[in-house]
């Protein structure tokens, strides 16, 4: 298990029936080594690549919080946690999506997490060993400190 940072959306759009829409710090496609991506070229185009998939290396901090290493396009052998992604081209920069971005709440609970939406928010991830991820919960930074 790993919490994973999400980042703010626009709140007038975070709901959208019962589930939470939610977007990560690792989900950010910027600050990648060309090294890592060999379909960018040195001024950063792209050429065919999003739909490609992509291993983003975490490491995590004493309370659990995982933050990307290093992102790549070949399977990270030898690496104990990572999680696979899709990179999708929504507009520049590209995103990448793991399949944990909407977040499915029960039948009038919904005002609850709306109460919490200005605060930190970290999802509680389990991650198998071919990177896959399924949502565990939802906390708070003050949840997550206790």
């Amino acid at each position: 298990t790993v919490y994973l940072r999400t980042i703010p959306v626009d709140p007038r759009d975070i709901f959208r029936g019962d589930y939470v829409t939610l977007s990560y710090e690792i989900s950010q496609f910027d600050n990648i080594p060309y090294e890592y991506i060999p379909f960018l070229s040195s001024e950063g185009h792209a050429d065919k690549i999003s739909g490609k998939q992509i291993y983003v290396v975490l490491e995590m901090d004493s309370t659990g919080i995982a933050t990307a290493r290093y992102k790549t396009l070949i399977r990270p052998e030898g690496e104990k946690l990572y999680i696979t992604g899709t990179i999708k081209e929504y507009e520049q920069p590209f995103a990448i999506e793991y399949g944990i971005e909407s977040y499915f709440v029960p039948e009038g609970t919904g005002k609850e997490l709306e109460r919490i939406r200005g605060r930190s928010l970290f999802v509680e991830v389990v991650i198998d060993k071919q990177g896959a991820a399924v949502i565990r919960g939802v906390k708070t930074s003050d949840e997550l400190l206790l």
